[in-house]
């Protein structure tokens, strides 16, 4: 126990208390809050509420924040996220694109988060309100401009029918992309091995010519891979493929790359399939993506112009299709495509593929 001597006609004549206090989480703010004091002496005692000066306790001060919103599209639900300093768990935040509000959320652990599906396209300006309670003042994000783009559209891919397949004998792989433009790419494969990637021409359809090297069921799937606004499908089939034939001709293919391959410069790839004579086409690729196709004329030669897309090393095949009872061949070469006006790339000639 401590003692504070007090006199009425010697100093000390009064003492000063100096107190502390911590603000619980139901004080009020804002507010005059009136203190008094209360003693006991030997004198006797006495108590004086409401005699102490008044007390405030300013709000919280509030900063709102609103995350990047990105891939908003027109239908499609975006969920929306602030983040409030000075706020309580359970205090509302407001969302509004412009001065119109398009929803609410409730704080928890400072965040709160709306769903926004936005119903028109173009540009979008965001903003998060926390509108001042009784603990916290309240605070505005920075607006947000976000792009609303229109959705996508689905697309769907059929696969057309593969009637009379051979071992050694090509056969045509269709497929359609609907809604039929320009654009995306078809991957063929042959159960999980990947055939060929061909682009989608203008009306949608899809083609390429393929030479199974085994008899039964094979499982064919055509993918395509999308294109801005159109979202990406596949489809399936199971292709009967059959022995080859007994009386087929064996055929080769030579493929003679353009000299000096150069970004962005056209060239020319031919191939010569012998017997000159066999009719069919040739698939040109540069890897897995079919450059195009050329019709073998009456001496055995099929040419196709090339402009390369990107340097580097690249692998160029020829694939023949075979015709009548020839079969198919390919031949394929590695060439270093070089960047426009620095000289030619080199190439080696890798093996050629008779069947």
């Amino acid at each position: 126990m401590i003692d504070w001597p007090v006199y009425p006609n010697i100093d000390p004549r009064s003492r000063t208390f100096e107190f502390t206090y911590r603000v619980g989480a139901d004080c009020q703010r804002g507010t005059p809050l009136t203190t008094g004091m209360a003693y006991d002496g030997s004198l006797g005692s006495g108590t004086y509420p409401g005699r102490g000066p008044a007390a405030t306790v300013r709000k919280n001060v509030s900063t709102t924040t609103l995350a990047p919103a990105s891939g908003a599209m027109v239908g499609q639900a975006l969920t929306l996220s602030a983040s409030v300093t000075g706020g309580a768990n359970g205090d509302t935040v407001e969302f509004y694109d412009g001065c119109t509000k398009i929803g609410t959320g409730t704080l928890t652990g400072g965040v709160a988060t709306f769903a926004w599906t936005p119903d028109t396209r173009g540009a979008h300006s965001l903003v998060a309100t926390f509108p001042a309670t009784l603990r916290a003042d309240g605070s505005e994000s920075a607006a947000q401009s976000v792009q609303v783009a229109q959705a996508d559209v689905a697309s769907t891919t059929t696969l057309a029918p593969v009637p009379g397949a051979q071992v050694g004998r090509a056969s045509v792989l269709k497929a359609t992309v609907t809604p039929a433009a320009a654009g995306g790419t078809v991957e063929f494969r042959d159960g999980a091995a990947t055939l060929a990637e061909v682009p989608v021409p203008a009306n949608g359809e899809a083609t390429y010519s393929w030479v199974p090297s085994a008899a039964g069921s094979h499982a064919v799937t055509a993918i395509f891979s999308g294109r801005s606004g159109v979202t990406g499908s596949i489809a399936n089939a199971t292709v009967q493929v059959a022995e080859a034939p007994v009386d087929s001709v064996a055929s080769s293919t030579a493929l003679v790359v353009g000299a000096n391959p150069q970004v962005g410069v056209a060239g020319t790839l031919s191939a010569q399939v012998t017997p000159g004579d066999a009719g069919g086409t040739v698939t040109f690729r540069d890897g897995d993506t079919v450059i195009g196709t050329a019709a073998v004329d009456a001496t055995g030669a099929a040419r196709l112009a090339w402009t390369p897309e990107t340097e580097g090393q690249r692998v160029i095949r020829a694939e023949y299709s075979g015709a009548g009872t020839v079969n198919p061949s390919s031949d394929q070469e590695s060439v270093q495509v070089v960047a426009a006006g620095t000289g030619g790339g080199t190439g080696s000639a890798d093996s050629i593929f008779g069947s």
